[in-house]
C-alpha cells in the first residue's frame, strides 16, 4: 500500500507542504509574542482570532529574544556552517533568560509536570470485545498516519534529492508504534516540521533520526532540569524558520502558469490544509486532480473517435 504514494501529483504534495509550513507558522506566533492564552484553538484560522483576542498580553521582552533568534539563525550560517544556527540560538536564548532572571515562559514554567523517567513496559489485556471496539478507530488512526509520514517522506525526498522505500517506512512505524505503546506511548506519525528541520540541520540518512532519537532520550533522563530552562520563544523562532524554508514557494509560483485545473489543485490544497486539515486537502485535491483527468480523458477520447 505504501506504493500508492506515488500517484499522488506534484500539485497536491506542493500545496499541502506549503499548506503545512504556514500552519506551523500560525502555531508558533503564541510563544513568539508571549501571548497568554490558555486554551488554543486547534484550527489555524480559530488560533489568528485567539490571537488578536489577547493581544494586550503581548509581552515585548519574549518578542524580543525570539526576534534576535531568528537574526542568529538567519546570519549565523555566513560566520559557520558546521555548528547548526538553531543551536547557537537555543543556547543564547537559554543564558540570557537565566543570567538576567527574566520573566519568560520556559519549557518547565509550562509543563511543570514533564517526568524524567521510563514508564514500565505493560501489555495491555486483549481479548475479542476489545478488538471489535478498537478495529474501527484503529485502521482510522493507522491510515492517516501512513500517509502522513509518507508524505513527510515526499517531502524529505524533494529536499535531498533521494528516494525512500514507502512499505519499509510503513513496516518500520508499524514496529515503533507497537514498542511505544507497550511503554504507555501514543501513535506517532513522521512529521513534515521535524523532517525538513533535520534536513535544514544535515540530516541526510536514517542514522540522522536514530540520533536524534537516543539524544531526546539522554535529555529526558540526564538533562531534564537544563532542558526545563528553554525558553519557548527560541523553539518558536526555530520552527518559524524551519516553516519559511519547507514551504515549496518557488515551486508554487512556477506552478501558476500551469493549466488553470492544475492551478485550482494546488491552490485548493493549499488554503484547505490550512482552514481545515492535512487530510481534507489531500481528498479535495486529490478528487479534483482525478475527475479532471478523467474528464480530459473522455475529452479526448471523443475527439479520436470524431477524427476516425
Amino acid at each position: 500500500m505504501g506504493n500508492l504514494i506515488k500517484y499522488v501529483p506534484q500539485t497536491v504534495t506542493v500545496g499541502f507542504t506549503s499548506g503545512i509550513a504556514v500552519t506551523l507558522l500560525i502555531t508558533q506566533i503564541k510563544d513568539l509574542l508571549g501571548l497568554n492564552i490558555e486554551d488554543v484553538p486547534a484550527e489555524a484560522l480559530h488560533k489568528i482570532v485567539a490571537y488578536v483576542e489577547n493581544i494586550n498580553s503581548f509581552h515585548i521582552i519574549t518578542f524580543l529574544i525570539g526576534l534576535a533568534c531568528i537574526f542568529i539563525m538567519v546570519y549565523w550560517p555566513k560566520v559557520n556552517k558546521s555548528v547548526p544556527a538553531s543551536i547557537i540560538a537555543l543556547v543564547f536564548a537559554t543564558l540570557v533568560v537565566k543570567i538576567f532572571n527574566l520573566n519568560v515562559d520556559t519549557i518547565g514554567s509550562l509543563y511543570s509536570n514533564i517526568s524524567s523517567t521510563i514508564p514500565m513496559p505493560s501489555i495491555p489485556k486483549i481479548n475479542m470485545d476489545k478488538i471489535i471496539q478498537l478495529i474501527q478507530p484503529a485502521i482510522t488512526i493507522a491510515v492517516l498516519a501512513s500517509i502522513e509520514s509518507l508524505l513527510s517522506c515526499v517531502v524529505a525526498d524533494k529536499m535531498i534529492d533521494d528516494k525512500h522505500d514507502s512499505n519499509s517506512e510503513l513496516v518500520a512505524q508499524g514496529f515503533g508504534n507497537i514498542a511505544s505503546a507497550i511503554f504507555g506511548g501514543i501513535p506517532a506519525t513522521g512529521a513534515i516540521a521535524r523532517t525538513a528541520a533535520n534536513v535544514r540541520n544535515g540530516g541526510r540518512s536514517p542514522i540522522s533520526g536514530i540520533v536524534h532519537a537516543i539524544t531526546l532520550l539522554l535529555i529526558m533522563i540526564l538533562l531534564m532540569p537544563l532542558a526545563k530552562m528553554i525558553p519557548m520563544t527560541v523553539l518558536s523562532a526555530i520552527l518559524i524558520i524551519v516553516s519559511y524554508n519547507m514551504g515549496e514557494w518557488k515551486e508554487m509560483k512556477e506552478m501558476m502558469n500551469l493549466p488553470k485545473i492544475d492551478v485550482i489543485v494546488l491552490l485548493s490544497t493549499f488554503i484547505l490544509t490550512i482552514v481545515f486539515d492535512l487530510v481534507v486537502a489531500i481528498i479535495v485535491g486529490m478528487s479534483i486532480h482525478l475527475i479532471s483527468n478523467l474528464f480530459i480523458n473522455k475529452s479526448d477520447d471523443k475527439a479520436t473517435e470524431e477524427v476516425a
